[in-house]
């Protein structure tokens, strides 16, 4: 079972409304501010690991990667969970496995748009 980017999506859906002035409690801002900065961080975390160049040459399981990039196995499988659940990162629930997708891809750092640079 893949972990794409549904909730992402619903996330975006919810920035527009938010953006386009629907009513949105103060609480529900706030509480979506500190989550996106969550997020922020954790894919700032992963890309100064160097997982997304990690993970180019195929998928791997999330201790393999951790050992690759020198990272604790289960905080770096938690800030993959997230990021996945977001739609950066493909994670295989099953098996623990990550592989890029068509967002994550764009982070390697050699990849022409050099988002991550």
């Amino acid at each position: 079972m893949q972990r794409h980017s549904k909730q992402g999506n619903s996330e975006i859906t919810r920035m527009q409304a938010d953006a386009e002035g629907q009513d949105v409690s103060p609480h529900t801002k706030i509480t979506r501010l500190l989550s996106m900065e969550w997020l922020l961080r954790s894919l700032q975390a992963a890309v100064i690991l160097g997982v997304p160049d990690a993970l180019k040459q195929g998928p791997l399981h999330f201790s393999d990667l951790a050992q690759a990039v020198k990272a604790d196995p289960d905080r770096l499988r938690r800030v993959l969970q997230a990021l996945a659940a977001h739609g950066i990162f493909s994670e295989d629930v099953r098996t623990g496995v990550y592989s890029h997708n068509s967002v994550s891809i764009c982070l390697i750092s050699d990849h022409p748009t050099k988002v991550a640079a």
